[in-house]
């Protein structure tokens, strides 16, 4: 049996304006419900798909980190990353949420994203959230979401 706990998973969403964000979750973040649901097995190939894009940005790091060259290639390609951080940091200094690490300089709108890629195609959307102004974001608090201590097939 699968379990999303020690899986550092990425999955995107859309903000109000149509732009894009990536969320990496420590393998302890939540998830939305509905996108574990639709596509179960695609998380796994999440961050490839979004390196396969074009680079169109050059990118701002909020955030210090060990490597942050992952995070940098996303931010590449248009796109903001959340990531939760609080399995880097002590408990009383944990943010309970995503926090942004890179803003790239040009957005990503997501209607520019390749059609044929089905993990683009049906979007979690944040319909109040501008991705650059946000300096964290917590799906709880807009949608159901799992996290690490679930199984992945219980949802299936």
């Amino acid at each position: 049996m699968e379990y999303l706990c020690d899986f550092d998973l990425t999955w995107l969403a859309v903000d109000k304006f149509g732009s894009l964000a990536s969320f990496t979750t420590a393998g302890v973040g939540p998830i939305p419900k509905e996108l574990v649901r639709r596509f179960p097995k695609e998380f796994r190939y999440t961050e490839e798909r979004i390196i396969d894009l074009p680079v169109i940005s050059k990118s701002i790091l909020h955030v210090e980190m060990n490597d942050p060259s992952s995070f940098i290639d996303i931010a590449k390609r248009g796109i903001y990353v959340f990531d939760w951080s609080d399995v880097h940091m002590r408990q009383k200094y944990a943010l309970d949420a995503y926090e942004l690490t890179v803003t790239p300089l040009q957005p990503l709108k997501a209607q520019s994203l390749p059609q044929n890629l089905e993990i683009f195609t049906d979007l979690i959307a944040f319909p109040d959230e501008d991705f650059s102004k946000a300096k964290t974001i917590d799906p709880r608090l807009s949608m159901s979401c799992v996290d690490g201590k679930y199984r992945l097939q219980s949802l299936l």
